[in-house]
Formats: C-alpha cells, structure tokens, sequence
C-alpha cells in the first residue's frame, strides 16, 4: 500500500525471535501491561476473537506511548508507527482491505471535528471495509481525556517508569541496527 505499511519481511528470523523474547521477557518481569495488553491484541490479528478492535494508550508526554507502539510495530513492519495526519478518509475507505495486519497510529486527536470523525471512521473500519475480517488498531494520545467510545479499550499509563523505558529504547535501537 505504501512504505509506511509496507509487511514484508525482511532480516533474519533467529534475529527477530530473540528480539520478540527480549520484548515480552522485559515485559513479563516489569508486569507491563500498557505494552502487554495492545500487543496481544495486535497478535489477534491471526486469530480473531471477542476482543475489542482498538486500543488506545494515554498518558503524560514521556510516558513511553510511542516507544511501546514501536515495539508493536516491530512485529509486522518498521517500528515506526504511523501519526494521525497519515491515515486520511480516502486511504481508509479505498485501501483499508489491503492492509494484512494490525496498525498502530499515534497523535490521535479528539480536539477537532475533523479529528474526532477521522477516528469515529477509524473505530468502525471493521464494518467500512467487507474484505478484512478483523484489524486491531492500537492508538496512543496526549490529547484524548475522555474517549466515550465503547469500542475503544482505554488504557492510562498513570506514571513514568524510566528504568523500563530505558531498557524498551536499547531493545528499539537494536532492531533499528
């Protein structure tokens, strides 16, 4: 579809396992479920089932909402997830169904009108597009106080942990390499 979606696959596969078990070990032992959470939800992608189609992350800036989205994202594609402005009305309704996996945007804004219909059309993509059976969307936002919306599993990252964060940006920088 584009670059910034593109799924190929690319390195090697022993490279990409021990960086997965170096994410859900760091993970595991630091009982991160902000991470935790949305990642099994990206993994449902291979097996739908009754949970829910997004998840978004809020919090304080330096939180590490991108950085756990990056890690997401290394699943599938360049750990760089896209931002709002990215994902347009047009490249939803026309090209959605081309999308294999799951997709993490960050920067969502509810401030706007424009913003809020964007994500209202973001949150119901499953019933826009009759090609996909189930496409988790990951989110993360500064600016969303208080999502009303049922389909949205909202989680609120309420302190920052640097010592983690630390240890998630050495585990970025290596798949970076």
């Amino acid at each position: 579809v584009s670059d910034t979606l593109d799924v190929s696959i690319k390195g090697k596969k022993e490279d990409f396992i021990s960086i997965l078990k170096d994410i859900v070990s760091l993970m595991t032992e630091n009982k991160d479920f902000y991470l935790g959470i949305p990642l099994g939800g990206a993994l449902n992608f291979l097996s739908p089932s009754d949970t829910p189609p997004a998840y978004l992350l809020t919090g304080l800036p330096e939180t590490g909402k991108t950085l756990r989205l990056s890690l997401i994202n290394f699943l599938v594609r360049q750990p760089q997830p896209l931002d709002f402005t990215t994902i347009s009305e047009a490249f939803i309704k026309s090209q959605f169904h081309k999308i294999k996996a799951f997709i993490c945007i960050d920067n969502v804004s509810d401030g706007n009108r424009k913003s809020a219909d964007r994500l209202t059309t973001l949150l119901y993509l499953n019933e826009i597009s009759p090609h996909t059976s189930y496409i988790p969307l990951i989110l993360a936002s500064t600016k969303i106080k208080n999502p009303s919306n049922k389909r949205l599993l909202h989680l609120k990252i309420e302190e920052k942990n640097d010592e983690l964060l630390e240890e998630y940006s050495k585990i970025l920088q290596k798949i970076l390499h």
